[in-house]
């Protein structure tokens, strides 16, 4: 498993198609927009049902996905949300320190810092918090997100707001 290794971004893509419940099947049919997904590979239905779903799109990267190029942080947040049907709202994300309001993963990283969940480690720990570096949060996005990270957001997630596929942790 690696889990302090990087994550690419087809892999974290069929976390997310796993966990929340989307049948790999479904993922053959149609056209995801990009470039470097072709059908033969791998990763070409859960790429196809997350941009099917407006989980990933063409407009945030161009017309190439990168599936096999490590996911940021920003990103691994940003597609977590949108699994989750979590739009945007009136947020404020001034406590990281390396974030500003208008970045486009900004509303993600909002809803995802403020809401809390129960996990097996800790009662109330947000989906995602910072690394506090001399007294100031930072988030880091443009960091490659770790496997272990990876899992946790998108099961921190799936568990707040219930949208993980039955049995999906077993």
């Amino acid at each position: 498993f690696g889990p302090n290794g990087d994550i690419t971004r087809a892999e974290y893509v069929k976390l997310l198609t796993k966990i929340f419940g989307l049948d790999e099947e479904d993922g053959y049919d149609g056209s995801n927009g990009f470039y470097d997904v072709q059908s033969e590979e791998w990763f070409y239905p859960y790429i196809n049902l997350a941009a099917q779903n407006d989980w990933i799109r063409t407009r945030d990267n161009g017309y190439n996905f990168y599936p096999n190029v490590a996911i940021t942080r920003a990103d691994a947040v940003l597609w977590a949300m949108r699994a989750a049907n979590q739009g945007t709202f009136s947020y404020d994300v001034t406590n990281f320190s390396d974030v500003e309001n208008d970045d486009y993963f900004a509303y993600a990283l909002a809803i995802a810092s403020s809401t809390f969940v129960t996990t097996s480690e800790e009662s109330n720990q947000a989906i995602i918090e910072g690394y506090l570096v001399n007294g100031l949060t930072y988030f880091k996005p443009y960091n490659n997100i770790a496997r272990s990270e990876a899992t946790a957001v998108i099961t921190r997630v799936a568990i707040a707001f219930g949208v993980a596929s039955e049995g999906w942790d077993e």
